[in-house]
């Protein structure tokens, strides 16, 4: 790297820090606690330009409204561990009741132990974390990486060839949306005796970046006309295909001969899911995750022990695209 592209880079860092420390410091007292009283709990986003993290926030301040008596500091990573950690230490210093966690870095305890070591009890919500969590409201990541298994398996079987071709769209290396993801995928591959006799993976790593996949589904598509699946283990990525497809004119969806499945069911993916020009999404439900992960905080914020949760994705597909969009749209609303 060079060392323009150095300071850049510590230069964004340096921005998410203070973009994250501004909103956590507004409004509060020394100790946490407003004027009312309040129960102050703290948030870490994994990345607000994110769809469905930014689609968290909003439920999570809704919901705090609607509940009352509720102070949220917030803290966004942009995806970066580091700039995850500074966060959290900002907020330990603001003395939350309670923490809600996403863990960029879901292998490491360090955001974890230092909120224990400060004495304030942890919800990990979205993703498993490591570390001494007291409670989480999570997606089975790996079960995403199932349905995703499970639709290529059911093309393989409508298609009728002896060898399918499958575009497969990966996250970011390591990042705790991909890793879990990709596992549940392969796994159940290879218990369906899927292996590369079968289908055959076109596989790349797009960093979440609708653009990067698209490019990248153009180069594939124009070298191997005869695809026929695209998978992305977000819907971004398979978005991103789609418009690569589209570019060259080959017609995608359940209809067509190029069939595509993405992850979180993020309104423009469900859209596409009711036109029939994208097969299905495993869908992921903003509003009851973050409602349930609040309430799990309040309640450890008031000394109450509370069960952790693990939630599942839904496959969704065009007959419950329309009821997904209605229940989901103001969410996703900027």
């Amino acid at each position: 790297m060079s060392q323009m592209s150095s300071l850049r880079s510590r230069l964004i860092t340096a921005c998410s820090v203070v973009m994250a420390t501004s909103v956590i410091g507004a409004g509060l007292s020394a100790d946490a606690k407003d004027s009312s009283g309040n129960l102050v709990i703290g948030v870490e986003y994994g990345g607000l330009l994110f769809p469905y993290h930014a689609a968290l926030k909003r439920v999570f301040v809704k919901h705090a409204q609607d509940l009352g008596g509720i102070k949220l500091i917030e803290g966004d990573s942009a995806n970066d561990s580091g700039t995850e950690m500074n966060n959290v230490e900002n907020i330990i210093q603001q003395k939350p009741d309670c923490f809600l966690l996403f863990a960029v870095d879901f292998k490491s305890p360090a955001a974890a132990e230092a909120l224990a070591k400060a004495g304030i009890p942890v919800v990990a919500y979205d993703v498993h974390a490591a570390g001494p969590i007291t409670n989480y409201v999570s997606y089975d990541q790996t079960q995403a990486g199932q349905l995703l298994a499970q639709f290529v398996i059911d093309e393989y079987k409508k298609i009728g060839k002896p060898k399918i071709k499958v575009i497969y769209l990966r996250g970011k290396l390591g990042n705790p949306g991909d890793v879990p993801r990709n596992e549940g995928f392969k796994k159940a591959l290879a218990d369906a005796g899927m292996g590369p006799d079968k289908v055959e993976l076109l596989e790349q790593y797009a960093d979440w970046d609708r653009a990067k996949a698209e490019s990248i589904a153009r180069d594939y598509l124009s070298q191997n006309p005869d695809v026929d699946v695209v998978i992305g283990l977000n819907d971004d990525l398979v978005l991103g295909a789609k418009a690569a497809a589209e570019a060259l004119k080959i017609p995608t969806g359940p209809n067509s001969h190029l069939h595509l499945m993405g992850v979180d069911g993020i309104p423009e993916a469900a859209q596409d899911i009711s036109d029939g020009t994208v097969d299905a999404s495993a869908a992921m439900e903003p509003i009851p995750e973050a409602n349930k992960a609040l309430d799990n905080c309040v309640a450890l914020a008031k000394g109450q022990k509370i069960e952790s949760e693990t939630i599942k994705f839904v496959k969704l597909t065009q007959t419950g695209a329309e009821k997904h969009l209605k229940e989901n749209s103001w969410v996703y609303s900027k």
